[in-house]
């Protein structure tokens, strides 16, 4: 048996056992790292609020912008049925988002936000996303701005209704050259 196939095989005897002790919640910070390589099989189980990053940006001297959502939704092609890294990154972008309100739901009062692994990587993607897609809002001047996200809930069946904010991030800073 080659290495590959014991590999998958033990990823399949890893996730059969896993629905053997779905009335067991496995609590460790270490596994925490490796959810991403295992299905969540609750797909449909409840319709309710679907977690959202919304990021503002101020520029030197300027007023903030409006909350702007960020919904990963791109184009598909008939070509990216074998390949899709856009896709792939979008789908993951959008699980750390629902990771981070995950965790926040489970926190305990005497546990910090920025101990979390998953609120460390939201503030990376949304640094990304300030550079990416508010740049336009931001003068070609101005090197350095000002950025913040917030986490809401967003309802599936009424997204114009009360949907509350679980995370404001304080102002955070990038200037050129900032590799956080």
């Amino acid at each position: 048996m080659t290495l590959t196939a014991a590999l998958v095989l033990a990823y399949f005897v890893a996730i059969l056992i896993s629905l053997k002790l779905r009335r067991h919640e496995v609590q460790s910070r270490h596994l925490h790292f490796l959810r991403a390589f295992f299905p969540n099989w609750r797909f449909y189980h409840a319709v309710g609020h679907r977690p959202t990053l919304e990021l503002r940006v101020q520029g030197e001297h300027e007023a903030w912008s409006d909350w702007i959502p960020y919904f990963p939704r791109a184009e598909r092609h008939a070509l990216q049925f074998g390949h899709n890294p856009e896709i792939n990154l979008q789908l993951v972008e959008q699980t750390l988002i629902e990771h981070l309100a995950g965790d926040l739901a489970e926190m305990s009062d005497d546990e910090v936000v920025t101990d979390l692994v998953s609120y460390r990587l939201t503030i990376r993607l949304a640094q990304k996303l300030a550079l990416r897609r508010m740049e336009p809002l931001v003068s070609p001047a101005v090197q350095a701005f000002v950025y913040q996200f917030r986490v809401r809930l967003i309802h599936a069946l009424e997204p114009q209704g009360d949907n509350p904010t679980v995370l404001v991030s304080p102002t955070l800073h990038f200037e050129p050259g900032d590799d956080r």
